[in-house]
Order: C-alpha cells, then structure tokens, then sequence
C-alpha cells in the first residue's frame, strides 16, 4: 500500500486518471487504506506473538480488506476505468481479504 500511495502521489505511476471521477475520489481512501494497514501490521504481530488477539485481527483487517477491493472494483467499473494496475490492485484486495477470512476464522475456530 505504501508503494501505491507514493506512485499516486509523486505521480511516477499513473495508477488513476487524475482528472475523472475516480481520480477525485482516489485520496478519500488513504484514510482507510492507513487504518487497514495498521490493523494488518497489528494481526501479524499478535498472530507471530501467538497471542488470541491476532486471530480476531486477522479477520477484521481481511474484512476491511475485501470491502475496500470490492468498493474499487464496483468504483472502477461505474467509471470506466481501463488502466490495468487499479484493477489488479482491487483484484488482489478481494482475493487477499477473502483467503485472509478463512485463515483467520479457521485460527479463531482452534484457540
């Protein structure tokens, strides 16, 4: 995510048209995504911690982590976005989320 974020703001990558729909709605999800990335970092210190906390993380980051990508994707295609990178970007929130989610529910089942 950081990697993105300082390509979107340098503009060294053209990751979103700046100038349509979803180039003015791209900086309302650096809120989010800094909130998903501490959440994420949190999981993984719990889950290699061991503590019974990192499963509960695990999921709720996941879960944050789908509804963002599943958002980009719906945000993408409502405004015809054709660059490729904001796809796969999206693409890989859902898949990372919903794979995220079963791990995590799989951990908290165990504990």
């Amino acid at each position: 995510m950081l990697a993105y974020w300082l390509l979107y703001f340098t503009r060294a990558l053209p990751v979103a048209p700046s100038d349509g729909p979803t180039g003015a709605l791209e900086p309302a999800f650096v809120g989010a995504d800094t909130v998903l990335t501490l959440t994420l970092v949190a999981a993984g210190r719990t889950l290699l911690s061991r503590r019974p906390a990192g499963p509960f993380l695990l999921v709720a980051a996941a879960s944050m982590c789908l509804y963002l990508g599943v958002l980009d994707l719906t945000t993408q295609a409502r405004h015809g976005v054709v660059a490729p990178l904001p796809w796969v970007t999206a693409a890989l929130c859902v898949a990372g989320g919903a794979i995220g989610i079963r791990f995590g529910w799989t951990l908290w089942s165990i504990t």
